[in-house]
């Protein structure tokens, strides 16, 4: 009775431990030994994974440097031009002259293409105050 009320106020000792801590050695899962042949199965077997593996990785390897210096094949992307529709003064609304005139006027004003002299700057620059005129 006392090794029941122990198990259940000692909770660092489990039930299942006990047969791993008392036996010396576990017979319940016996190693089996192999013959010679089942080691050189199992050997063979390894040397086999091996090689496949090794031959797998070669492999892939192979098809990353071809697809690598293979030649890039490019798209060629046909694109449809629009073709302006003549336009004669007589078809020519009154909206499309006034934004002709103001695309000729834009053009004109671009600051890009005018030959403008630099504004003369004083250089004169005083900290004292402007005297006030009254």
């Amino acid at each position: 009775m006392t090794d029941t009320t122990e198990e259940l106020t000692n909770q660092t000792l489990f039930s299942n431990q006990e047969p791993l801590l008392q036996g010396g050695g576990s017979s319940s899962n016996p190693v089996e030994e192999l013959t010679p042949e089942q080691i050189a199965a199992q050997k063979k077997k390894k040397k086999l994974f091996t090689l496949a593996g090794g031959f797998g990785i070669v492999l892939l390897i192979l098809v990353i440097v071809l697809a690598a210096l293979s030649p890039k094949r490019q798209l060629v992307k046909l694109q449809a031009s629009p073709t302006p529709s003549p336009v004669t003064q007589a078809n020519k609304t009154e909206m499309q002259a006034r934004l002709d005139e103001l695309n000729d006027d834009l053009t004109a004003a671009d600051p890009s293409k005018l030959d403008l002299s630099i504004p003369p700057v004083d250089m004169n620059l005083t900290l004292d105050p402007i005297p006030r005129q009254n």
